[in-house]
C-alpha cells in the first residue's frame, strides 16, 4: 500500500485507480507527492479491523488525509486481519466498473 501512495500517485501517468490495503506513510512531514494527471484517480483503501500488524488508524489517517485535500477516496474496513478480504476485492471490481 505505500508504493501506491508513494511511488504510483507521483507518476506522469494519469492511472484509473489505485486499491492500497493496510499501507502508511513512512513520512508525515513529507506528505504524498501526488502528480496532477492523478487528481482524478480513484483511490479505494482497504483495511482489516483486527488487523495486528499495521493498525486500521493507519488507514483512517491517509484517508482524512486524502479526503480533506479532495480526493476520489473511499475507505472500506473489513471484518479480518492482516490479509485482503473478499468483500473487499467485490468493492475493488465494482469500482473497476465503475458501480461503487
Amino acid at each position: 500500500a505505500t508504493v501506491c501512495y508513494e511511488f504510483v500517485l507521483g507518476l506522469d501517468q494519469p492511472w484509473g485507480g489505485i486499491f492500497p490495503v493496510a499501507g502508511f506513510f513512512r513520512d508525515w512531514n513529507k506528505g504524498i507527492n501526488i502528480h496532477p494527471c492523478q487528481n482524478n484517480i480513484k483511490i479505494l483503501i482497504g483495511h482489516g479491523i483486527n488487523d495486528a500488524i499495521i493498525r486500521v488508524e493507519e488507514s483512517e489517517k491517509i484517508y482524512d488525509y486524502l479526503l480533506n485535500r479532495n480526493y476520489n477516496c473511499k475507505l472500506i474496513k473489513y471484518k479480518g486481519g492482516h490479509k485482503i478480504s473478499l468483500d473487499y476485492l467485490k468493492k475493488i471490481k465494482e469500482c473497476i466498473l465503475d458501480k461503487g
